[in-house]
């Protein structure tokens, strides 16, 4: 997978309407700049306040550039029309988007109050059981906003360790918001022993350093700037000073498939005793885990469940047994306390949960199999995109603040936040340059239609009943699908798709999700796709800008009306 980027807006520019868009995005701008179809009153708005500011993109050279950049007021165009030059720049910039730009976070709150972009077995690069390894995986990840990658290390890796810490401190200069490396040790002590001398000297100052007493409160990502915080196992001194005796029996070089993620938490009474010795951590490399410290999962009445800096690591069904079991003490658990949740180790094919029912129970790592971009990888994206890989939780789902103290509380998700009813229609006009499906190469042959998709809470999330499907990722619950068109260029009409009364809303947690698939027969192939969160998505005429199957920035773009209420 490559960078992924916005993709590029010059193509859209107004220097010459005729090339930059197609015939059918192009009737539409004209209907709209003719008042045929007018913008609603507070798009109007956004377009004068965009029209009355400087914008890198314009040429003051230029005759079709924005009328401040030649000194000139917007000029006014009878029976409520607007310039069509004007209303087409302003809809190919940013704020043209769908999807709105996120505002600056707070970075001042402790670090449980934040959703973090994570990744599972991060190093592979395909299935979970027999695709290859590689430290390009990390690059990948960690370009694209991942703040929590994972680590594997067996005897006999200090080699490619190496490569993966140098790996990591090359990319954090691209982001310096706090990364976490979860580590899943399968070492003897003497392989450890070099993790820490090859962690200290490559990580150096970006490293979080032990502290001098005890962790009473977990820091925030501001105050994390720049910094790397290793997840591994605890292990008290006294114990630690024990165990790194034990030798260590000889390693096997097999590989685990992902349930070896849960070697810290849930599924460690399944592992036999030599295992257990197997993955033995000594002091100096529980001690590197400050304020990310993983214990073994037992219940959240446990003494370990109120340990400030603690983490626990729990399997996607682990969760959902916990979600039934003790739902409200799960929500309110996680106000406090970070958990890290990952999918089970079945999913041979590196496929997905459903991240959003875990943001919803306030789980802050989720962690997915970048290697696919399936539904989950698409909430994910829009999720973070743009945010850095820090997004601040809802104010209802965040903890206590700096220097307070809290316990859990019977406080269910349904009890904490407000949920809104919502109508939501989209017009579906017409789009350009369309990315074919992976492998497709015949423009003339391509039949796309756009299928949109809510994704909301489901009733059973909040009653801590059995959640169809354990989590797994699905298809929206709302769902349309348009018409088939013809060629990268289509004109859609106007379809509309309407979602009326949707109860029990969280925007912040909620998700829309356009596709758009080749109509043919067998399996419709992705062609591309967006995801955008329910609170960054704008009203009015927008471009929905798309990626392609594999993730990847396109030039495609999707013209939509979008009209959106929430009571």
């Amino acid at each position: 997978m490559s960078t992924l980027t916005s993709p590029p807006t010059e193509h859209l520019s107004t220097l010459s309407l005729s090339s930059s868009f197609s015939p059918a995005v192009l009737t539409y701008l004209k209907s709209i700049a003719n008042n045929k179809h007018p913008l609603p009153h507070a798009q109007l708005q956004e377009l004068q306040s965009y029209l009355s500011i400087p914008h890198d993109n314009a040429d003051p050279q230029s005759q079709h550039a924005p009328p401040q950049a030649s000194g000139h007021e917007p000029p006014k165009l009878p029976n409520g029309s607007v310039d069509l030059k004007h209303l087409a720049e302003y809809l190919a910039s940013p704020e043209g988007d769908a999807m709105m730009p996120l505002a600056d976070t707070d970075l001042s709150y402790p670090i449980s109050n934040y959703f973090i972009n994570s990744s599972h077995n991060t190093y592979l690069t395909g299935n979970q059981l027999y695709s290859e390894s590689s430290t390009d995986a990390y690059t990948n990840v960690l370009l694209r906003g991942c703040r929590c990658i994972e680590i594997d290390v067996w005897d006999g890796d200090a080699k490619s360790f190496t490569a993966e810490a140098e790996e990591k401190a090359e990319e954090k200069k691209h982001n310096d918001l706090p990364v976490i490396v979860s580590l899943e040790v399968h070492a003897g002590k003497e392989q450890q022993e070099i993790m820490v001398e090859i962690i200290e000297q490559t990580w150096k100052s970006m490293l979080v350093k032990p502290t001098a007493s005890e962790c009473q409160q977990l820091p925030s990502p501001g105050e994390l700037r720049g910094k790397i915080l290793i997840k591994v196992k605890y292990v008290a001194p006294e114990r630690a000073t024990t165990k790194a005796a034990v030798k260590a029996a000889t390693p096997s070089m097999r590989r685990k498939d992902s349930s070896s993620s849960s070697s810290d938490s849930d599924n460690q009474g399944s592992v036999d005793a030599k295992e257990k010795k197997k993955s033995s951590i000594i002091e100096p490399l529980s001690a590197l885990g400050v304020y990310t410290r993983s214990y073994h999962f037992k219940d959240l009445s446990s003494p370990e469940a109120s340990v400030p800096c603690h983490v626990f690591s729990l399997s996607e069904k682990k969760f959902m047994d916990i979600h039934e079991s003790h739902g409200p003490t799960l929500f309110s658990h996680n106000r406090n306390y970070l958990m890290r949740t990952y999918p089970a180790g079945t999913r041979v094919t590196s496929s997905n949960l459903d991240p959003a029912v875990f943001w919803r129970k306030g789980v802050q790592i989720v962690a997915l199999n970048w290697q696919k971009f399936d539904a989950g990888m698409m909430l994910n994206e829009g999720m973070f995109v743009g945010s850095g890989g820090w997004v601040l939780k809802p104010r209802e789902y965040r903890g206590h603040s700096r220097g307070e103290r809290s316990g859990v509380s019977d406080e269910s998700q349904g009890d904490a936040i407000a949920h809104k009813t919502l109508s939501l229609s989209i017009e579906i006009l017409a789009a350009q340059e369309l990315p074919l499906p992976i492998g497709d190469h015949k423009p003339h042959s391509f039949q796309p239609y756009v299928k949109c998709e809510l994704h909301i809470e489901k009733p059973e999330e909040r009653t801590g009943a059995s959640i169809e499907g354990g989590g797994r990722s699905k298809d929206g619950e709302y769902k349309f699908k348009s018409k088939s068109c013809r060629g990268i260029e289509p004109n859609f009409g106007g379809e509309k798709a309407d979602f009326a009364n949707v109860p029990t809303v969280v925007e912040e947690l909620s998700f829309l999700r356009f596709k758009i698939q080749d109509d043919e027969f067998g399996k419709d192939d992705l062609a591309a796709w967006a995801c955008i969160r329910l609170d960054r998505l704008n009203e009015g005429y927008r471009f929905v800008r798309l990626l392609d199957a594999n993730g990847d920035g396109s030039r495609g773009v999707l013209l939509v009306k979008i009209t959106k209420s929430l009571s």
